[in-house]
């Protein structure tokens, strides 16, 4: 959260974001350990302070939290104040329940799950995704879900059956975590270049470009769970950009790493499919 005591050295991104002031609730604790965070957007630091705080109609008393004092300045046009982890205990930064996990202990929340829906059209101007937190909204998915166990409560870590691209199988059996936090989809370097390659990407500085007049014709990749196939069409891991001069850029959604052991089935992927995280079951839906 950011602390407005950033609003001293960086006047530029408190014109454009919220911030918290300490001094001015009545119901703030000091901490006053020190804390730094490293994300794909730049570094965040500050001390742990803690508070009562509100979602909507849910209160959850005490939640202990980092009140940034320095963020990077890259992030004053961030769309984002800050960040609302919903993940498990295990991997906080500041060792401290999340927010969601203290509805559960505090009783504030119908049931220990919350869901995503993001909408193709989501941007900016809002409207076009929604977070329930302790339950379900029916209006933005049909038939049942498919369940599949958590394997490490960290962050939330299933086990896929297999990736296909086409008929041919890209990979078999293999970690992944859904994550709302990531807008593409991230693997293992020698999965996500032999999709890349075989969809006719050109790489270029870590990103695949794909010739936008053979996008309807690519193969549909398929990410297999509990058995059952969910399916991504070119129109759905295939991204178009505009450029400055106005010519359009297809772009594969899929990047590699050769560092990571999981894949990570990010925005590209929720969006298709309604995503339900159950902490009561230790699994994902």
């Amino acid at each position: 959260v950011p602390s407005n005591r950033i609003c001293s050295n960086n006047r530029d991104y408190c014109r454009k974001h919220s911030t918290y002031s300490d001094s001015q609730s009545s119901t703030y604790k000091r901490n006053g350990r020190r804390f730094s965070i490293t994300y794909g957007s730049g570094q965040v630091s500050g001390y742990v302070s803690q508070d009562n705080i509100a979602v909507a109609n849910l209160q959850v008393q005490g939640q202990t939290f980092g009140e940034a004092t320095y963020v990077d300045p890259n992030t004053a046009d961030s769309q984002f104040d800050g960040i609302f982890g919903l993940a498990f205990p295990a991997i906080s930064s500041i060792q401290t329940n999340p927010p969601f996990v203290n509805m559960i202990n505090q009783g504030v929340v119908d049931q220990p799950i919350f869901a995503f829906y993001l909408n193709k059209e989501s941007d900016s101007s809002g409207g076009s995704a929604e977070l329930v937190l302790g339950g379900v909204d029916p209006n933005h998915y049909t038939g049942d879900f498919t369940y599949t166990p958590v394997i490490e409560q960290a962050y939330w870590k299933i086990q896929i059956d297999g990736i296909n691209l086409g008929s041919e199988q890209v990979c078999s059996s293999y970690a992944a975590i859904p994550d709302s936090g990531t807008s593409l989809l991230y693997g293992p370097t020698e999965y996500t270049d032999m999709i890349n390659q075989a969809i006719g990407g050109q790489e270029n500085d870590g990103t695949y470009i794909v010739d936008c007049s053979t996008v309807d014709s690519l193969p549909d990749i398929t990410v297999y769970i509990s058995g059952n196939p969910f399916v991504l069409h070119p129109q759905d891991y295939i991204l178009t950009m505009t450029t400055e001069s106005g010519d359009d850029v297809c772009i594969s959604a899929f990047v590699g790493s050769d560092t990571l052991p999981f894949f990570i089935l990010g925005d590209v992927f929720m969006r298709k499919y309604y995503t339900v995280f159950d902490m009561g079951n230790n699994q994902v839906g």
